[in-house]
């Protein structure tokens, strides 16, 4: 049943469609008016911000992935998971580095498998590390290397599958597979036609959002929003040029500065991160804009990320992840030292200004939560 789905799955995506009946997905309109920044902060209910605890055992460069799991604040970078309680403090690690049979050599990500465990991804040795919430190794899987090739960041949809999302290499632009542990084989959901030029890009840091059971995805400047189960699920109505497929396929150095050209051009830029809530679905292009889809009526609105000045009223901040109905965001110390935020701010961006001033400032990553 699985593979006939996904056999249903990879139809529907290379499918060509003119029209959105075609497409069967659900129609978006509202990205073309006004960029706004008030409607955004009318979406935020409410709002608290904490440093994570620095420690020689603890200290965190830059997170490259976090997760929210039984009260605890997972975060890794290329050589550690670390685990924070709900306050910041410090409470674990899971694994080490090293060459024996219960050690990883690095973390391209990690993932909640479905009984709710910890698996360390190492590409490098084809490892799966397992470990409890609460930090035990309990078993290590070995799998065909070449199953996690240039593989960013997963998920489980079941004990033996995984949804993956890869970064593009010159021509290997295979974005989204499933990944069959039991069989050792992987199925292709969507690639793009763009290409790097000797360098490994990613479309974005969260380019899927698994959420109530559904895997949904975005692919570069697509105005469409995926479904792993039914193929498309929104379509984004604009008026703005929208590239073809020909007109992908000539992008040979796909990286940040790609968008920067398209955004000259004023190209559709599309969406490289999603995220879900119950009531709605954010996306980001880079950190250039935000769109957020009201599931309720299925309109949009888009609000500017870049930097302000001042600010006065609080921003969303380098979202990562969401859970619970919440948005957690994350961003360095030196980076919410120099952010201005004005005397008379809201009472959100005081929590957060009252933090830039209580803060430490060689410590580890500040983290932002904002119920949505």
């Amino acid at each position: 049943m699985k593979k006939i789905l996904l056999t249903a799955v990879i139809s529907f995506l290379i499918a060509s469609c003119a029209t959105d009946s075609s497409k069967n997905c659900v129609s978006v309109s509202g990205y073309d008016e006004k960029v706004s920044e008030n409607k955004v902060e009318s979406l935020i209910k409410e709002f608290h911000c904490l440093q994570l605890e620095c420690t020689p055992e603890c200290a965190v460069s830059t997170i490259n992935k976090m997760e929210i799991a039984d009260s605890l604040i997972l975060v890794s970078d290329m050589n550690r998971l670390l685990a924070f309680r709900a306050d910041g403090k410090f409470s674990h690690q899971y694994g080490v580095k090293g060459n024996a049979e219960n050690e990883y050599t690095i973390i391209d990500t990690f993932m909640l498998d479905p009984e709710g465990n910890v698996v360390i991804v190492d590409s490098y040795t084809g490892k799966l590390l397992t470990f409890s919430i609460d930090g035990r190794f309990l078993s290590v899987d070995k799998i065909d290397q070449s199953l996690l090739s240039n593989i960013q960041d997963g998920c489980f949809i079941d004990k033996n599958t995984l949804f993956a999302s890869r970064y593009n290499y010159n021509d290997s632009n295979t974005v989204f597979e499933t990944i069959n542990l039991k069989e050792g084989k992987t199925e292709e959901i969507a690639k793009t036609p763009v290409k790097t030029d000797n360098a490994m890009e990613k479309v974005g840091v969260h380019p899927f959002t698994a959420y109530d059971g559904n895997i949904s995805y975005v692919l570069p400047f697509d105005p469409d929003i995926y479904d792993l189960s039914s193929g498309y699920r929104y379509s984004i109505k604009t008026s703005e040029k929208v590239y073809s497929e020909e007109e992908l396929s000539k992008i040979t150095n796909y990286s940040i500065m790609t968008y920067s050209n398209a955004l000259q051009n004023h190209v559709f830029l599309g969406f490289t991160d999603i995220f879900e809530t119950p009531r709605s679905i954010f996306l980001f292009c880079s950190n250039l804009y935000g769109t957020v889809i009201d599931k309720s009526d299925n309109s949009c609105f888009r609000f500017p990320l870049q930097g302000k000045e001042s600010y006065s009223s609080l921003p969303l901040i380098g979202i990562m992840t969401a859970h619970d109905g919440k948005l957690i965001g994350s961003m360095q110390p030196l980076m919410l030292e120099f952010m201005n935020i004005s005397d008379d701010c809201d009472a959100n961006l005081k929590k957060l200004k009252s933090l830039q001033q209580s803060m430490d400032k060689n410590g580890n990553p500040v983290l932002l939560f904002y119920s949505v």
